[in-house]
């Protein structure tokens, strides 16, 4: 707030208040919702359909996998990718383990079906054409 704007052009302006209000949704998302502490579906990875938001539902971490986006059968190349992007899993479950210390009772509920639906297409995406042959 201790930057003079009233000089800037308008669309500077416009940028800034842009630039700040995002910045304070980040700052309430640390500060108060904390997902990585009171929410089990922060923890989803794996995103079989395709949100109608760019950033996806709710609070999700930033290694997200959309396996729509994939064509199978697959190709060695786009194999190799998927196997990389869903070895983000167990390292983040076992961050989850140490994380998760809120008390969120509807959080944890959603969360853990969530969790569980993931094991689910997991098992589901290892049947998918091209995908058990990547090893």
């Amino acid at each position: 707030m201790a930057i003079d704007t009233a000089n800037w052009p308008i669309a500077q302006r416009v940028d800034w208040r842009i630039v700040w209000a995002e910045m304070n949704g980040w700052d309430f998302n640390y500060r108060i919702l904390k997902p990585w502490e009171r929410d089990p579906a922060y923890y989803k990875t794996l995103w079989t359909e395709r949100s109608d938001v760019p950033a996806h539902e709710g609070s999700t971490h930033h290694g997200v996998v959309d396996v729509w986006t994939y064509q199978f059968p697959l190709d060695t190349e786009s194999g190799m990718k998927l196997i990389n992007e869903l070895n983000v899993i167990a390292p983040l479950n076992e961050q989850a383990k140490l994380n998760l210390t809120g008390n969120a009772k509807e959080l944890w509920i959603a969360g853990i079906r969530d969790i569980k639906t993931q094991s689910e297409e997991l098992n589901t995406l290892l049947e998918m054409p091209g995908v058990s042959a990547q090893g």
